[in-house]
C-alpha cells in the first residue's frame, strides 16, 4: 500500500490560502514515483455527495507534483477565493488519494479524516 507523509490536515480559516505538502511511500520503502500519477484531495460535507458537487458543499483539487516525480513529493493549493466558499463551522470530510496512469489505473487513498472551517474575521480582499 502506498503511504503519504505529511502533517494531518487541520482546520483552517475561511478565506486563507492553504498549502498542504504530502511525500509518498513506495510500498517497498523509499519513495514513491509519481510519473505518471494524478494526486486528488477531496472536501465534502457528505460522503453521499458527488466529488464535483457545487461549493460550498464540495471542493476537489489536482495535485501538483513537487520537483523531480521520483521524490514522492507533491502538494495541494486551495486558493483563497475557493476557500472563503466553504461554510463556516462545517465539518468537511477529506481524502487524499494517489491514481497511476495503468488502466483501470490503481487507486490508493493514503489519507482521510475531517476539517472544521474556521470563521474569518477580517473578510478585506485587498
Amino acid at each position: 500500500r502506498r503511504r503519504g507523509s505529511g502533517i494531518m490536515f487541520s482546520n483552517f480559516t475561511k478565506g486563507d490560502t492553504v498549502t498542504y505538502n504530502v511525500t509518498w511511500s513506495a510500498p517497498g520503502g523509499g519513495a514513491l514515483d509519481l510519473t505518471g500519477h494524478t494526486l486528488y484531495m477531496t472536501l465534502k460535507t457528505s460522503l453521499a455527495l458527488a466529488d464535483n458537487a457545487p461549493l460550498p458543499d464540495a471542493l476537489q483539487i489536482t495535485g501538483t507534483i513537487t520537483g523531480d516525480p521520483t521524490n514522492g513529493a507533491g502538494s495541494f493549493l486551495f486558493a483563497s477565493d475557493q476557500t472563503k466558499q466553504l461554510t463556516a463551522g462545517a465539518k468537511y470530510f477529506y481524502d487524499v488519494q494517489v491514481h497511476d496512469d495503468s488502466v483501470p489505473p490503481v487507486v490508493s487513498t493514503t489519507e482521510n479524516g475531517t476539517v472544521t472551517v474556521v470563521a474569518d474575521v477580517t473578510t478585506t480582499d485587498a
